[in-house]
C-alpha cells in the first residue's frame, strides 16, 4: 500500500519496526 515502506522493509535496521508496521496495520 505504500511503495516507500517497502523500501524500509529491505532494510535490516528497520527489521525490527517491520513486526511493529505489521501489528499497526492488523488493526
Amino acid at each position: 500500500r505504500a511503495p516507500p515502506s517497502a523500501s524500509l522493509y529491505r532494510t535490516p535496521r528497520c527489521k525490527g519496526l517491520k513486526r511493529t508496521h505489521l501489528k499497526l496495520e492488523a488493526h
